[in-house]
């Protein structure tokens, strides 16, 4: 079969389409960052596809169907051959969503490899809430929460210094050019435009992170 060449995410999502995946409803969504690499695996697998690619509409389930235009993300060409589109080995560093839904992808995968009937795959994630739905907040938890809120805004580097809003207006990122490398490193806070501390907010704030994560864990600002 001949590849149709390799793109990136941008609104597409997975949408669960085979019944082997069956600890996931049929056509639950799942969520994948912006810009994730992925290979073009031929539509004729589509028929063998166990997660598919694709611009959906709805929240949790894909409300109504697959459009025309969808990949094979998961596939079983045949019942020895396991084939994924991207590298699903960094769901857990790029924050694909849901977790546990992530988990049970990682499950059928190791079910599938394994040859067991079943296998359960659980991990903690690296971003999370403080508190499970069935915990008792402490007395404290409001103030806590304001307080780590502010700090946020301290580590963030939202705010930018004289320094950076210097360079952003060299750069001109916001007149058509956002997608040259050196905006692209600028938002992401690499060299030579790192900034080490935020500003003290006279400057104003951006906007905040985009949902795009890199390999090295980190979210470009706009």
């Amino acid at each position: 079969q001949q590849l149709q060449g390799c793109a990136q995410t941008l609104y597409e999502r997975a949408v669960v389409t085979g019944s082997e995946m069956s600890k996931l409803p049929s056509m639950a969504i799942l969520n994948l960052p912006k810009q994730v690499d992925f290979v073009k695996l031929p539509q004729e697998w589509l028929n063998h596809s166990e997660l598919t690619l694709a611009k959906v509409a709805g929240y949790n389930t894909a409300l109504f169907g697959l459009p025309s235009e969808s990949w094979p993300l998961l596939a079983t060409p045949s019942d020895k051959i396991m084939i994924a589109a991207t590298q699903l080995s960094h769901m857990r560093t790029r924050r694909f969503a849901p977790t546990a839904s992530w988990m049970a992808v990682w499950g059928r995968v190791l079910e599938f490899v394994s040859n067991l009937p079943q296998v359960a795959v659980s991990w903690e994630p690296t971003v999370r809430a403080s508190y499970t739905p069935d915990q008792q907040l402490p007395s404290q938890a409001q103030l806590q929460a304001v307080e780590r809120g502010v700090q946020f805004y301290r580590n963030s580097r939202l705010m930018p210094t004289g320094e950076r809003a210097s360079q952003l207006a060299v750069l001109q990122c916001d007149k058509g050019a956002s997608s040259s490398d050196q905006c692209a490193a600028f938002a992401r806070l690499q060299a030579p435009w790192q900034q080490s501390m935020s500003g003290d907010g006279q400057l104003g704030i951006l906007e905040g992170y985009t949902s795009d994560i890199s390999l090295e864990k980190a979210s470009a600002l706009v």
